[in-house]
């Protein structure tokens, strides 16, 4: 080590060293040329490294800032193999869904008399386990079969009045229950 390195320097120095301890402070003396040459080598290529870097920086009031020009851009969304903008209005429909789930709500209107044929289907993801909650279930057909006998006439069938009157009151119903908005898409047929 550096210890012994020393040792054998001093005695060289004094000129009072054995064969023995001649070769070994060579040996030493080779080493340590290897390893200085090695270091030099290191320290330019680091140099080297540096001097290109310094290219891309620059020193201004003590902090190091980077010389690049910077250009500010939004997220880009890829939707499957398209990398087309997809639009805002899918982007929140998205979100939405993501956040709250959706609610399908479809019934059946019978085309000579305008009456419900069965009760309204309900359909639910990511909003409500179905099995756990019943009772909520229930609620959702009442009102959605209340707001369609008010709306139909044995004539007519106002589906934009039902559709829109269908989300309003659920909507209302879920946030009061659930504290969610759920997307909801109310669907009316004639058959």
């Amino acid at each position: 080590g550096i210890d012994d390195l020393q040792y054998l320097f001093d005695r060289a120095y004094e000129k009072n060293v054995s064969k023995k301890e001649n070769e070994e402070l060579d040996r030493l003396s080779q080493m340590t040329t290897i390893y200085l040459s090695s270091a030099i080598y290191d320290l330019r290529e680091y140099q080297k490294d540096l001097e290109k870097y310094l290219n891309y920086i620059r020193m201004e009031d003590k902090k190091i800032e980077d010389k690049f020009e910077h250009i500010k851009i939004d997220d880009i969304l890829i939707d499957g193999k398209s990398s087309e903008d997809i639009g805002e209005l899918v982007i929140k429909d998205r979100e939405m869904l993501g956040e709250n789930g959706i609610l399908l709500m479809s019934a059946t209107v019978d085309k000579e008399t305008k009456k419900l044929l069965t009760e309204p289907e309900v359909t639910t993801r990511g909003f409500i386990y179905v099995k756990d909650s019943m009772e909520m279930i229930k609620e959702i057909k009442r009102i959605s079969t209340e707001i369609i006998e008010k709306n139909t006439t044995p004539k007519y069938v106002d589906y934009n009045q039902i559709k829109n009157e269908v989300r309003e009151q659920l909507s209302k119903y879920f946030y009061s229950e659930t504290e969610t908005k759920p997307m909801i898409i109310a669907v009316i047929q004639e058959v």
